[in-house]
C-alpha cells in the first residue's frame, strides 16, 4: 500500500497533506495577464475564493502578511473581497485554507496591479455593507441583485 504524498499539486493549488485535503479555487472578477497567467491590471478588483471539502477557515495572504480568519460554513463556501490596486508597484495574495489552525491548502498568487480603466466601482449597498462574504448557495444571487438595483433605481426616482 502506497503512503499518500506529502505534497499533492493540483490547478494552481497545494494540498499540504494529500488529495483528501480541502480544494480552494482562487479566481478575479478581472482577467488575468502576463507570462504566467497571474497578474490583474485594474483599478480595484474582487477576490473570489470557493472552499470545498472541507476546512475550518479560510484567510488571504496578502503581500506575505496573513490577513484576518473567516470561518468557513459549509461543505461549499464562496467569499469575495473587493480590494484597490495600489497606485505604484503591485500587491500579491493568495488564499489559504486552514484546518486545526494552520494551512492546508494553499493557492497560487495573483498579482494586483493598478491600471486605468474607467470601470464603475460597486458602491457599499452592492458591496454587501462591506461584508464581501456570501454563503453555500450563492448561486442565482445575481437576479437578486438585479432586483435590488431596480428597487433602488425606483427609490431613487421618487
Amino acid at each position: 500500500m502506497r503512503a499518500a504524498p506529502l505534497l499533492s499539486f493540483l490547478a494552481g493549488v497545494v494540498k499540504l497533506q494529500g488529495p483528501e485535503d480541502p480544494m480552494v479555487d482562487f479566481t478575479t472578477d478581472v482577467p488575468r495577464k502576463g507570462d504566467k497567467s497571474d497578474t490583474v491590471n485594474d483599478e480595484f478588483v474582487v477576490l473570489r475564493v470557493h472552499v470545498t471539502g472541507g476546512g475550518e477557515s479560510f484567510r488571504f495572504v496578502k503581500n506575505g502578511t496573513p490577513q484576518p480568519e473567516v470561518t468557513v460554513t459549509g461543505t461549499d463556501f464562496t467569499y469575495e473581497l473587493l480590494v484597490d490596486a495600489p497606485k505604484t508597484g503591485e500587491d500579491r495574495y493568495r488564499a489559504e485554507v486552514l484546518v486545526d489552525g494552520k494551512p492546508r491548502t494553499i493557492s497560487s498568487h495573483v498579482f494586483v496591479k493598478y491600471a486605468t480603466t474607467g470601470r464603475i466601482r460597486p458602491t457599499a449597498e452592492a458591496e454587501n455593507d462591506g461584508c464581501g462574504c456570501s454563503s453555500p448557495g450563492r448561486r442565482g444571487s445575481g437576479a437578486v441583485a438585479l432586483v435590488a438595483l431596480a428597487a433602488l433605481a425606483l427609490r431613487r426616482r421618487r
